[in-house]
Order: C-alpha cells, then structure tokens, then sequence
C-alpha cells in the first residue's frame, strides 16, 4: 500500500510541476486537465459529480451543474484527471459495456481512493498546507485560511487539516444522528466507526434531535463523543465546533474535535483507525 500511496502522490506532485503551479493562486485543475489532452465541460450529469471518458483518442470531463460550490468543483474535476494520469480503465462513448466496467461504484476501491489522492495532493499539495495546520486553538476557524487561499471546500479543508496537524484532532461527518466518516489526525487517540450513534449531549448530537446548532467551539467532556473508549478519559475536556453541510448531497453536520490537554501527543498515543 505504501508504494501505491506513494505513486499518487508522487504524480499530483509532478503535475504541478508540469504546470507551473508554485503558489497556491497558480493552482487550475481546468488547467491540469488541458495539460494532459483533456476537456472540460458543464452540464446535466446524473448520479455523480463528474464523470471521464473517451472520445476516440481524447478523453473529456463532464461535471455537474449541481455543483453550487468551487471548492466541490474543483476537486470532482482534479478526481476524474487522477483517474486519467493514474492510468485506471476510462469508458467509452457510446459503449455501454465499457461504462459499466468503469463505473465508480464498479472500479477497485483502492483506484477511487488512490484519484482521491491525486485530487488532495494536488489542489492542496503538502508543502503549501502544512504551515496552516501548525496552530491552534483547533477548530473550524482555524480551517478558513485553507479553504480561502486553496478555493477548497470546507470538507475537504477540514480533512486536510486534521491530516496534517500535530495536534490531538479529528474531522467527523455525521447524519441521521450517527457517524459516516472520522478522520483523525495521526496523534489523535481513538476512533468512531461507520454507524456509531453520535452522543446526545455533543454538539452535532443536539442539532439531530433540535435542528439548531451551537455556534461556535464549545467545550464538553470527552464522553460525549467516546463514552466506550480507553485510550480518552471520560472527563477529559473535548472542544468541538460543527457546522452543517447543505450542499446537495450532503446535509449533514461536520464537527471538529480537539483535545486541547493532549498537546502534540507522542508516538506511542497515536490512534490506529478502527481501534478506540
């Protein structure tokens, strides 16, 4: 996994270059996408974001009119053109066989994944993020700088961030009153699976059962949110600061969650994803 991890990074990294990107202004995947023979369009897509395929022996992206966002934008386009550089099967016009075979919800995980890659590492390359993510108080203010100098969404600005800070964090979207996705950073010390109904007393929680949401961090017990786990004590103090996604598709609420006593927590506290 490492040397596929790797490769994707490694090829977001050398578009750049081939581009010219070299602050984050400079950063078009519209450009990206012409540098290597592909076209751009905007229209009625059903079922996805954005879609690649070929037309002979050039490739072209259709994306979304739905999109109402252009930080969502830009990264269903730079996803398709992972896909492109990264080599994966591209269908056909006008052969339904081959649209099948290359469908998203058809393909390897590892290959969505591996363009998700592409997509993040190049509109919000390492380098250039990192300083963004060394600060604190944690929490979605600090994330604003990302989305305004990168144009990225809030989402992916908030992963990207909990990605890459030192600090004791994590990024969970959560609907229905229970938890799709977490994202912690590497010295965070538990994990939230799919599923796990999400505490009443928490933030997001009060917003599932009132429709109204704190604004603002707000500070709770740890419990709130890791009733069950080991490696967080129950009393500890959780800060969390949530906000609802409205964009179509999403609807949910995306919280921030900082321990702010663990400081920059040390090798042996760092959580493994799946273990709490």
């Amino acid at each position: 996994m490492a040397r596929r991890l790797s490769r994707a990074v490694q090829i977001a990294r050398d578009l750049l270059v081939e581009v010219g990107a070299r602050t984050p202004e400079q950063i078009d995947p519209i450009e990206s996408a012409k540098e290597n023979g592909i076209e751009v369009t905007f229209g009625h897509l059903s079922g996805a974001t954005a879609r690649i395929y070929r037309i002979g022996s050039k490739a072209r992206i259709r994306v979304s009119d739905q999109i109402v966002t252009e930080g969502r934008r830009r990264r269903a386009i730079m996803h398709e053109v992972g896909h492109y550089v990264l080599g994966h099967q591209l269908p056909e016009e006008g052969d339904l066989m081959s649209w099948f075979h290359a469908s998203c919800k058809r393909r390897d995980k590892s290959e969505e994944r591996d363009a998700d890659i592409v997509a993040i590492e190049h509109l919000t390359p390492e380098p250039m993020v990192k300083p963004y993510c060394l600060i604190r108080p944690v929490d979605l203010d600090a994330v604003r700088p990302i989305e305004r100098v990168f144009r990225a969404s809030r989402v992916m600005s908030a992963m990207r961030f909990a990605e890459l800070s030192p600090e004791a964090c994590a990024v969970v979207y959560s609907k229905g009153g229970r938890v799709v996705w977490m994202k912690p950073s590497r010295g965070f010390p538990s994990h939230l699976r799919e599923g796990t109904p999400v505490g009443t007393s928490s933030l997001a929680g009060t917003y599932f059962a009132s429709g109204k949401l704190h604004d603002g961090p707000h500070p709770q017990y740890a419990s709130n949110w890791f009733p069950t786990s080991t490696r967080i004590a129950a009393k500890s103090e959780l800060i969390e600061h949530a906000a609802v996604i409205p964009e179509p598709g999403w609807g949910g609420v995306l919280s921030m969650l900082w321990l702010p006593d663990r400081g920059q927590a040390s090798e042996k506290d760092r959580c493994v994803p799946g273990t709490a």
